[in-house]
């Protein structure tokens, strides 16, 4: 079975998770943060997007630098998901696309460089309302996203998480 991490493909999304307080919810790396990689694994499954990956948003944005760096949401350890897919997303796209009012098209396309990206953003802000527990700040960015304050270093993400390996 062939991965896509996300690095150069529209398949590709990262949030970012943060509770604004103590040592509960968005902090990297803590019970609560597996509790809520494995809900949003879960509820992104589901929408055909079969990987999902916790880190800690503050290891990426070191790596990264400033100019490409994420909203870390108030914390010192944000928890930040890498979502993507393999070929399992085609099932539900495509029958997203049939159940669309507008078959053959979604709404947004054109806002997101066409129909699969704008699958990608609908199942994405679907899964964080879904699996995110309220009360937690959640930023959302995907690999289609090019504007200066969007753009995401997917490879070196990918890379970072353990979702793909580069040398």
């Amino acid at each position: 079975r062939r991965r896509h991490s996300g690095g150069g493909s529209v398949r590709g999304s990262v949030g970012g998770s943060s509770s604004g307080g103590g040592g509960e919810g968005g902090e990297g790396g803590g019970s609560s943060s597996r509790a809520i990689v494995s809900a949003i694994a879960a509820a992104a499954h589901r929408r055909g997007l079969d990987l999902a990956v916790g880190l800690t948003l503050q290891d990426y944005n070191a790596l990264v630098g400033p100019a490409m760096a994420l909203p870390e949401l108030s914390r010192s350890s944000t928890l930040a998901v890498l979502v993507g897919s393999t070929r399992d997303i085609w099932t539900p796209f495509l029958w997203a696309l049939r159940q669309s009012p507008t078959r053959g098209h979604l709404a947004r396309e054109e806002e997101h460089g066409g129909p699969l990206n704008a699958y990608v953003v609908r199942a994405t802000e679907e899964l964080a309302a879904e699996a995110v527990p309220r009360g937690l700040g959640v930023s959302l960015h995907f690999a289609h996203e090019t504007a200066p304050g969007r753009l995401v270093a997917m490879q070196r993400l990918a890379h970072l998480s353990g979702a793909a390996y580069f040398h």
